[in-house]
């Protein structure tokens, strides 16, 4: 019995793991799909959006991108 809910803890933790990093490389994937057009239009619904959610997500993504920006430079 013990045996097992450690088993089972181990796979939990190890699908945790894995769906993490998932869902950063798919974060990483929709930045570098994104032009420079986009990110304006991001910006713009910044500014109109009405969802506080979203618009907190938006401004994150929006940060990031400047600041992978600024390192390109």
């Amino acid at each position: 019995m013990h045996k097992r809910k450690r088993k089972d803890q181990e796979m939990t933790k190890r699908v945790k793991r894995e769906r993490r990093i998932r869902n950063v490389r798919e974060r990483e994937n929709s930045f570098a799909l994104r032009t420079s057009l986009e990110w304006s239009e991001i910006a713009s619904k910044l500014t109109t959006k009405k969802g506080r959610k979203g618009k907190k997500e938006l401004k994150t993504q929006l940060t990031d991108f400047k600041l992978k920006q600024d390192m390109q430079i």
